[in-house]
């Protein structure tokens, strides 16, 4: 059953837009989706195995016909090392038409550290990825970020390290020196200098906060999973410092997700005073091949509830656990035949001409005074079946009533006009609005909550009701199997505290034996002063008989 009190979706209602008759954009609002933010391209420096032509040049088309058929991940992030190129070529690809079924496509710069872990044994550096706003043009990123970043290229005692920028010219230069001083270095140029060009992070940062006035609010810092670093050692200082200069984390470990929201053995308070902030765990399939693009393994999917923009990711920040979810499926499946999908009323002149589409999580209708939230949330508690419109309740505040009567004002009633509601399972039901503004259905889809009524409830003198009312909402969500034959919330909760209620019983007849002992004693000790008195009397009295 859906519940309505004015509530039924995160759907904003545009400034007069009831009555209406063209049709308004309305959005659905924030919804579980998968975002991969971690695909690479044919044009990655490092681990490419990406098809190529048979010249040895990259196979785009390949690649982007690969991106055209997945029909469930609606953000990717766009992933190179130190590089801009895959996300230019793909905006390019998109100037022609091509890769339409993908809404937002991010760049994300991959960026190596000069940070080691993992010991000796298996040490390999920590990548940053710089994740930027779609707002910002790839020339852009390319000019002011990228070509203003430097790597060491070499050092000497007296002469300091020489640092070069990071361009893909000086990037094979690195690669073909290093090649030529160590011939273990197999592989192209390019892929030798990408290995082994670092970053300071600090770099990163202050480059950043220096373009603030083309950056700010235009990108996020995240580090990959620094576990690695040893806590309680040496490198406890470094892991602090990589953490608190991230916005986030790429990171599917269940129990770092728990530790970075402050779950684990940091609590919340804890965690934002060591690391500055809390940070969501993102994760993606890591994709350097068609096989893996949008497949992470064991089936960690990232599931983002947001709108599918940058500012949409961003919510994730503030609300870690509820805006994100890596596994399977996303939290909170419902049953699809318990879901409206959208609305459709048929009354030209009051509704939009479009199904009104709505969220499958109840949220809130919002908007401005007569934006007509009350209208879209009474035709769906109508078409729903609500109580309201079949009993005796006083219904001539309500929207439908007042649009019910003709006047010089409102010369096109609404009676006779055809709701329809659509489920997610695909069914639909339909009902007309009467004359009487009385439905006939007897199934109650919708439990619909009228202002009044909440507010009647609200009312100090009305505890008693609006606390049954709550039990009796909670009591409906409760599974069958575990109401333990009950019939109401009370009788539940009754059975479920029986026990403690004994308990209860027995410790407040304790506490009045342990009362009554206390009494006791006081009224003793206050006798006391008086009884060392007689005691000092009955002395001299023995004293004179002897």
């Amino acid at each position: 059953m859906n519940y309505l009190n004015g509530i039924i979706c995160c759907l904003t209602m545009p400034d007069n837009s009831v009555p209406a008759q063209s049709a308004v954009n309305l959005a659905r609002g924030s919804e579980w989706r998968k975002w991969d933010l971690h695909v690479h391209t044919p044009a990655s420096g490092l681990n490419n195995r990406f098809p190529k032509l048979p010249g040895g040049a990259p196979d785009w088309e390949s690649y982007v016909q690969k991106l055209e058929s997945l029909t469930d991940v609606p953000v990717l992030g766009i992933t190179d090392y130190f590089s801009i190129e895959g996300y230019r070529k793909l905006q390019e690809f998109r100037g022609k038409d091509r890769i339409k079924n993908i809404e937002l496509l991010l760049p994300n710069i991959e960026l190596r550290l000069n940070t080691f872990a993992g010991g000796n044994s298996g040490a390999r550096r920590i990548n940053y990825h710089v994740i930027f706003s779609n707002e910002l043009t790839a020339d852009e990123i390319e000019n002011h970020f990228l070509s203003q970043l430097r790597f060491a290229y070499e050092s000497a005692p007296d002469d300091g390290s020489a640092s070069w920028i990071l361009n893909r010219v000086n990037l094979e230069a690195l690669g073909a020196k290093l090649k030529k001083e160590q011939s273990t270095f197999q592989g192209s140029d390019y892929e030798i200098g990408c290995m082994n060009a670092t970053i300071d992070p600090s770099s990163i940062k202050e480059l950043l906060r220096g373009k603030a006035n083309l950056f700010r609010g235009k990108y996020l810092i995240i580090v990959e999973d620094s576990s690695a670093l040893v806590w309680h050692g040496q490198d406890h200082h470094t892991r602090k410092l990589l953490l608190q200069g991230a916005h986030a984390i790429f990171s599917a470990n269940p129990r770092t997700i728990r530790w970075a929201r402050g779950q684990d053995d940091l609590s919340v308070e804890a965690y934002v005073a060591e690391f500055k902030s809390l940070k969501p765990c993102l994760h993606g399939s890591d994709a350097h091949n068609l096989e893996t693009i949008c497949i992470p393994a064991e089936k960690r999917f990232c599931w983002i509830k947001a709108d599918k923009t940058f500012e949409g990711l961003k919510q994730v920040l503030y609300e870690p656990g509820d805006r994100i979810f890596i596994g399977d499926t996303p939290p909170g499946v419902k049953n699809d035949y318990q879901v409206i999908e959208s609305v459709f009323v048929d009354s030209p002149g009051w509704f939009c001409s479009d199904r009104i589409p709505l969220n499958k999580d109840l949220v809130a209708i919002i908007g401005g005074r007569g934006s007509g939230k009350s209208a879209l949330a009474e035709v769906i508690a109508f078409s729903g079946g609500s109580r309201f419109f079949i009993g005796d309740e006083d219904i001539t505040d309500s929207f439908l009533f007042k649009s019910s009567k003709r006047s010089s004002a409102n010369p096109t009633p609404i009676t006779g006009a055809k709701i329809t509601l659509k489920w997610r399972d695909g069914n639909e039901s339909s009902v007309a609005i009467g004359s009487a503004l009385k439905h006939q259905l007897t199934d109650e889809k919708v439990k619909y909550l009228p202002q009044k009524f909440v507010e009647r409830l609200c009312d100090p003198e009305n505890n008693q009701q609006l606390e049954e009312e709550i039990e009796r909402v909670i009591f409906q969500r409760i599974d069958k199997t575990d109401r333990h034959d009950a019939s109401d919330f009370r009788e539940l909760r009754d059975t479920a505290t029986k026990a403690i209620t004994l308990r209860k019983d027995q410790i407040k007849k304790e506490i009045r034996s342990l009362n009554q002992s206390v009494s006791d004693l006081t009224v003793r000790i206050a006798l006391r002063p008086s009884k060392v008195g007689e005691l000092a009397s009955r002395r001299v009295e023995l004293e004179t008989l002897k």
